[in-house]
């Protein structure tokens, strides 16, 4: 998942060039949709990241008798927050996820989109237990047993106030993270002018972009 992060920022730097480059309107507009699409599935990748189970091989919690949590938290919980949960993860994100690090650090991650990545793969993994230890304290009521097994828990509904801090902390991350690749790939790219740029209609249905990270 990161490198497919990685391939999307590079494309989208690609589109941003073209775009800085463009000589017509046309091509101007394609460049940037093309850019914008771009950041668009990257931003479900790194959503994804932000998400403590897609860093561990506890994936779904089911090395630890916990199997099921993955949907439950990442789905069940987020869709019973509060309607104001945009304005907490938009006030949240303003606050430094990389105190772990120095400032020569953090300017290091900031500028590097490779680095910043991995950095929130570590930062995500580090929240690891502290999600599974939500889930054994409010709403676990019954481990899983075997390879298919699910576990049970209370309804979410009963619970989601105890996830509510956690689940803003992780989604302003996960924000935070990604407008800062954003702003990374416009600035690879040139710093194209884009103020003369006017759409009103956005490529949703991609084609299918191979990976191109994989062995052969």
């Amino acid at each position: 998942m990161p490198w497919r992060v990685l391939q999307l920022h590079n494309l989208m730097v690609q589109a941003l060039r073209l775009a800085g480059q463009a000589e017509d309107k046309k091509t101007l507009e394609d460049s940037v949709n093309q850019a914008l699409l771009m950041g668009g599935l990257m931003s479900h990748f790194v959503g994804d990241l932000a998400n403590p189970h897609h860093t561990t091989a506890n994936y779904d919690g089911q090395l630890s008798g916990q199997r099921g949590l993955h949907a439950y938290f990442e789905h069940e919980v987020i869709a019973e927050l509060p309607f104001e949960l945009s304005a907490r993860i938009a006030k949240q994100a303003k606050k430094n996820w990389l105190k772990a690090y120095s400032k020569n650090e953090q300017q290091a991650i900031l500028s590097d989109p490779q680095k910043l990545v991995w950095a929130l793969v570590g930062n995500s993994h580090s929240r690891l237990p502290a999600l599974l230890e939500l889930d054994s304290r409010y709403s676990l009521l019954e481990k899983s047993q075997g390879e298919k097994g699910r576990a049970k828990r209370k309804p979410v509904t009963k619970i989601v106030q105890h996830y509510e801090d956690f689940a803003v902390e992780r989604l302003a991350v996960g924000a935070s993270a990604l407008s800062q690749l954003w702003l990374l790939a416009w600035q690879q790219a040139g710093a194209p002018d884009l103020s003369t740029f006017r759409s009103y209609s956005y490529p949703v249905k991609p084609d299918f972009i191979r990976p191109d990270y994989l062995l052969r």
